[in-house]
């Protein structure tokens, strides 16, 4: 049967969809060419194997059960139909592999035909089941059976495969067939159309009450991932472990269901950081009320939610116990369809209830009945895919099998496998210590531990007894005639800086004892060192404060610290009370009494400065760093950058940041120089680049911002290392710096002296970049709520520890005593808990995610700003973005962002379709806002309070308030219908006014019965607005004549994805810089044509290659920017690349005489084929939206900056038709072919 269309006389009956087939008809209509629900039972037969008569044998048993006999027909139908026949030309296909002369090669074509068969999706509309009979040789044989899930469940397969073995043997035998007598599929449609709908409701509404998070698996970003459609992993348990877990759950009377899924509740509350989840799992179905129930084919089975409470107190065993008592009051309500839970407690159903499902396959193959004296099965094997984030099926016959399938585009096989074994490591801490709370419960493996231990983590380095001055003052004695500090154009010798350190430490003597403290507020100068080093000789402990500062700050730092002495000004020291209590430090350095000063303080853990940062109630909070703290960061310095004498350090930030230590300190421990930076300096770019190529400046630490705007100067070429820190830093910020430099991220509080991290960075495309790993004499740890190591990949608490960490907050022994605790994984160590979020990368560096009190909670999912962020930056316009909570009309909570954008105009509609393609439609946000800078605070952190105030909304492309058009009316009539809503705009989302699956099934046949446009499912995924679909139906009616653009281009089958749901908003950014550059420009020269002449002929000769017809087909924008010019160029008529130059300089110069505009075309689409695509090249900025790349699905953009020896190659592509790799390669293979054509003059 090839025909969709039925013959009535061989209709034997019509059936409603149960609610699980609905659901999996919903899957199928959205994208016909997806595998999910495909499933394959591969089956190896020995004994005495016929092919026609396993085919006969087949045929009965398609005789037998009415669902292998049953299509499906839902178009242009308000609600799907199942229509059994009473004869079925089910494809038996047979495949004769016997002459395959090696098992290899036997094996390689069986694997080969298993794939094809699976790729293959089965058509529910003509053929949902397909059988292959393979011989293999005599006496040995395979059956590969592929079907789609809505025929029937893996329960089904023991009774198939009874039964085939019975017909098979009854044929061999010549008997006649037997008699079925088995109840109809239809008595389980009717019984599930009776359950009481009420009583289903109430149990789900109480059974959700108050859940108010949905769980998430964490995604692995910013690491290479598998191709989309990964293979299964599988692990297995020993049965010594099986033994031990089947003991447990019958000395506590609970099924083993019970500790199955509580152990990946468990494993998700620690993967989620809650402690209220929410999972699917499967119920078999098969109701005793039904007579035969047992013996039936058909789709029985059911998902439904199981909601697991996570109380870290409780112990193993009343944890499982409470699961166990609510699977049973769950078992009269097993049957409900999972749409109708949803629309009982009211969530929005774009998203699904959750995206992990648990499968306990309790319907095992039993091989004892399968084996007969004709044929016997040898070895079997089950596989298919769903469309959630990850399935872990579950065997529990002969050990405890796990086989996880999982969305390859969203994991790793190495996150995958660690996630194995941290649910098998949960399973046997649960059964072998059930009295201890949950809580205690680690998940993490020994390998793990051993791991970040001890690899991720480096050396704590001896400890040094003396303080950071005698350190100073050894570096005098080594090279007293170096220059110290250069500022303002007046320099210091290591002998001068120290001689006026000493005049300061004299004048202090006797009036400040060893530990006190001494204020600093003074200008940013050489005398400002000095003054420091003074306090620090005297004994005292220094408090920095910036001069700057409002005086209401200086004043309370100075009585929280309680400053015995100020140094200051005589005018200012009065200003805040100090009148006999300062010292003028400047004229104390240049003319005090001479002579070294020796103090009593010679112990490094006396306190060496303390700095004050912003407090939670608005005070200021003072950290005490001892020197033993400074030292242990200076030498991490030291070892990491390998400074020397030679290096000279740019100093620039305030005293009261710990920037100031990094500029400070490293450098004048080493023998180095200061360089330190006035403020008409920092100002101005030019000056500042003099400072640094005049000072010898080799090291420069910044905020990424600043970094960013360094990135487009030219004045670093003496400077070695880039070192950012302070916010979140992206590639684009140092793309440029790091051709000469290294450029550095790092992380660290103050409450950790400086930095705990360092990354060195190398050139991603967009994201933000990871913060790096531990440096030597710091331990850095990702915990979760009970301080328990969290593995690679699962976000926690980032806590410090190690030499660094300070002593803690000066007056606030609770404060400290919250924040600064025992470390638990090092004896006598000390930890900070910064409060932040991150993550391990399987490299041992930490990608941050932003701060834990940061956190909220949208529609029920917890979210990160900061993660949302990090994907909103992946938008090439966009230079910096906030997230931030609001509050919606109604008062409920909704995100905004607040985004920057680099002069290119996005649209609300354009960024929001951006963001869905990359984050789940609860991170999208609500709102989107334009800002021409970030505010800052006096700290440089984001002013989030000054936001609102200075942001306007996005623009739309159209507006609600545009009459509606006659299409646009129809559907919106239909919506109503359907929603069963009045208030329906143009700009609505289906999901968000109620929609679910079912609903947009009934919509999508409504408007075809109503008015044939011809819709797909896919299309109302795609056009998801009442505006965009009426603007795509209306397109439809004026797509532009193929003669206009010259034809397509045609490229190969492995170019091409269909991903309906992607964004269409494809790109891949590289550069052509430096020799290679150099050389184009010469090419170009040689044979007068311009660049984009030489990079235009390089892409119509490579997909010309490419397209297996030496033809290439490409539309030119032409200089005014506004018209664009087909291009055809045929390469058997070209010798070689000067003749392309030629030929391509022709069509330029012909280009005005056939053009169109530009200008409106991306709304019109075409009439391409499957392996077509309109490419398009143009020069310079050119605005790309979806729309565009709907007709031209490549867009090559150059642009050439001459004075940076660079061009610029943006490739954006519809990812909705192409696939990144292809496109991805085809910009590999333009490099190789400049390069080829530049340097070896190649050109034929």
């Amino acid at each position: 049967m090839t025909e969709k269309r039925l013959d009535r006389a061989n209709v034997e009956d019509m059936l409603a969809l149960t609610p699980s087939q609905e659901g999996l008809l919903f899957h199928y209509v959205s994208d016909r060419h997806q595998e999910e629900y495909v499933q394959q039972l591969t089956v190896r037969f020995t004994g005495e194997c016929r092919m026609d008569l396993l085919h006969a044998a087949w045929e009965e048993v398609i005789r037998r059960n009415e669902m292998l006999r049953t299509v499906f027909r839902f178009e242009k139908l308000e609600r799907p139909v199942q229509i059994v026949l009473k004869q079925a030309q089910t494809p038996i296909r047979s495949v004769d592999l016997s002459d395959q002369l090696l098992p290899v090669e036997r094996d390689q074509r069986i694997r080969e035909e298993r794939d094809r068969e699976r790729r293959n999706v089965p058509d529910l509309e003509i053929a949902p089941l397909r059988v292959t009979l393979c011989k293999l040789a005599d006496g040995e044989g395979e059956m590969i059976v592929t079907w789609h899930h809505i025929l029937f469940d893996g329960w089904s397969n023991g009774i198939l495969l009874k039964e085939l073995l019975q017909a098979y043997r009854a044929l061999c035998l010549g008997q006649g067939s037997q008699s079925t007598g088995k109840t109809r599929f239809k008595e389980f449609v009717k019984w599930h159309q009776s359950r009481d709908r009420e009583a289903q409701r109430l149990y789900w509404q109480r059974e959700l009450a108050d859940w108010a998070e949905r769980t998430a698996i964490p995604e692995l970003v910013d690491v290479a991932v598998d191709h989309a459609g990964g293979i299964p992993y599988k692990c297995k348990l020993p049965l010594t472990e099986m033994e031990t877990i089947v003991q447990f759950a019958q000395s506590r009377e609970i099924t083993l269901a019970a500790l199955l899924y509580g152990a990946w509740g468990l494993l998700l509350s620690r993967y989620s950081r809650t402690d209220d989840v929410v999972f699917g799992t499967t119920v078999s179905g098969r109701v005793p009320q039904i007579r035969g129930i047992e013996e039936m084919v058909g789709l029985f089975i059911n998902t439904i939610p199981l909601r697991v409470r996570c109380g870290s107190d409780m112990s193993g065993h009343q944890y499982i116990g409470l699961i166990n008592d609510g699977l049973k009051r769950r078992e009269d309500f097993e049957h409900t369809a999972l749409i109708d839970i949803g629309t009982y407690i009211g969530v929005n159903q774009r998203e699904p209830l959750f995206d992990t499902i648990v499968v306990l396959e309790n319907y095992p193959l039993d091989m004892t009945l399968l084996q007969d004296e004709l044929l016997k099965i040898k070895h079997y094997e089950m596989s298919e895919t769903t469309h959630y984030g990850i399935t872990i099926g579950i065997q529990t016959f002969g050990g405890l099998e796990l086989e996880i399938g999982y969305d390859a585009s969203r994991y790793s096989k190495a996150f995958i496998e660690r996630m194995a074994s941290h649910y098998s490591q949960i399973i046997l801490e649960l059964t072998k210590e059930p009295g201890q709370a949950i809580g205690l419960i680690d998940m993490t493996t020994d390998i793990e531990r051993n791991e970040i231990l001890h690899h991720f983590n480096r050396e704590i380095m001896p400890a040094s007894t003396e303080p950071v001055h005698r350190l100073f003052e050894k570096q005098v004695y080594e090279t007293p005639d170096r220059l110290a500090v250069l500022s303002s154009g007046r320099e210091l010798t290591y002998r001068e800086l120290n001689e006026r350190a000493n005049r300061i430490a004299l004048k202090l003597k006797g009036r400040v004892a060893d530990g006190e403290h001494v204020a600093i507020l003074m200008e940013r100068d050489e005398h400002l060192i000095a003054a420091i080093l003074g306090v620090l000789k005297s004994g005292a402990a220094y408090v920095p404060i910036d001069i700057a500062y409002a005086p209401e700050r200086i004043a309370q730092i100075l009585e929280d610290s309680g400053a015995g002495v100020l140094l200051a000004a005589p005018e200012v020291a009065e200003q805040y009370g100090y009148h006999d209590k300062y010292l003028d430090s400047i004229e104390a350095s240049l003319h005090g009494d001479e002579g070294q000063f020796s103090n009593s303080a010679e112990a490094s853990s006396d306190a060496a400065y303390i700095l004050y940062t912003s407090g939670s109630t608005g005070r200021p909070k003072g950290v005490v760093v001892g020197h033993d703290n400074l030292l242990a960061y200076v030498q991490a310095f030291q070892l990491e950058f390998k400074l020397t004498q030679a290096d000279g350090f740019l100093q620039q930030a305030s005293c009261s940041f710990d920037q100031f230590v990094e500029e400070m300190y490293p450098v004048l421990l080493t023998g180095g120089r200061l360089v330190m930076a006035d403020k008409m300096e920092l100002l101005d770019q030019s000056r500042l680049g003099r400072l640094i190529r005049d000072g010898g400046v080799t090291v420069v630490s910044c905020s990424p911002l600043l970094l960013n705007e360094w990135n487009k100067q030219k004045h670093w070429e003496g400077v070695r290392i880039f070192i950012s820190g302070g916010d979140v830093l992206k590639p684009e910020y140092y793309a440029n710096l790091i051709k000469s430099a290294a450029v550095y991220n790092t992380y660290g509080p103050t409450e950790a002296t400086v930095c705990a991290t360092y990354h060195r960075c190398s050139f991603q495309a967009g994201g933000s970049v990871p913060i790096g790993q531990p440096i030597w004499n710091y331990r850095v740890y990702v915990l979760n709520g009970v301080g328990k190591l969290q593995p690679v990949g699962i976000p926690g608490e980032i806590c410090i520890g190690g030499k660094g960490v300070a002593r803690g907050y000066l007056n606030q022994p609770e404060l400290t005593a919250g924040s600064f605790v025992d470390d638990p994984f090092l004896d006598g160590g000390r930890l900070y808990r910064t409060g932040d979020v991150g993550k391990w990368f399987p490299d041992g560096s930490i990608q941050f995610l932003g701060r834990a009190d940061e956190q909220i909670k949208i529609r029920g999912y917890r979210v990160e700003p900061g993660d949302i962020e990090h994907h909103l930056l992946t938008h090439p316009a966009i230079e910096d973005a906030i997230v931030l909570t609001v509050d919606d009309a109604d008062g409920q909570k909704a995100l905004a962002a607040y985004i920057k954008t680099d002069e290119i105009k996005l649209y609300i509609e354009e960024l929001r379709d951006y963001v869905e393609t990359r984050l789940p439609g609860y991170m999208v946000p609500s709102y989107f806002y334009s800002i021409t800078e970030v505010p800052r605070t006096g700290n440089g952190k984001t002013d989030k309070r000054a936001l609102a105030g200075m942001a306007s909304p996005l623009a739309r492309r159209s507006r609600d308030d545009v009459p509606l058009s006659e299409i646009e009316l129809n559907i919106r009539r239909v919506w109503q219908e359907v929603l069963k809503l009045e208030d329906v705009g143009p700009h609505d989302h289906f999901f968000d006014l109620g929609g679910n699956s079912i609903l947009l099934m009934q919509l999508h046949g409504k408007l075809e019965k109503e008015f044939g446009w011809g819709l797909g499912i896919v299309d109302l995924f795609t056009y998801s607005t009442i505006y965009k679909l009426a603007r795509w139906i209306e397109s439809r009616n004026t797509a532009y004549d193929e003669s206009v653009f010259g034809g397509y281009q045609t490229l190969p089958e492995q170019f091409f994805t269909r991903s309906p749901q992607a964004s269409g908003l494809g790109s891949i950014r590289y550069h052509v810089q430096g020799e290679l550059y150099g050389n184009m420009q010469s090419v170009g020269k040689e044979h007068n044509v311009s660049t984009a002449n030489v990079i235009a002929s390089v892409f119509a000769y490579l997909l010309a290659v490419r397209s297996g017809q030496n033809a290439a087909v490409i539309q030119m924008i032409l200089e005014d920017g506004k018209r664009v010019s087909p291009w055809q160029v045929l390469l058997e008529t070209i010798s070689g690349f000067p003749d392309l130059f030629a030929a391509i300089g022709k069509l330029r110069a012909d280009s005005d005489s056939a053009s169109y505009p530009l200008n409106g075309v991306g709304e019109i689409p075409t009439a391409k084929g499957e392996q077509e695509i309109l490419p398009l090249i143009g020069w310079g900025e050119l605005q790309v939206d979806a729309e565009l790349l709907d007709t031209y699905e490549l867009i090559v953009t150059l642009e050439d900056v001459e004075a940076a020896s660079q061009l610029t190659v943006h490739m954006k592509f519809n990812d909705r038709r192409l696939r990144k790799e292809a496109v991805q390669e085809l910009a590999g293979q333009s490099v190789d072919v400049l390069r080829q054509l530049t340097e070896s003059r190649i050109l034929s």
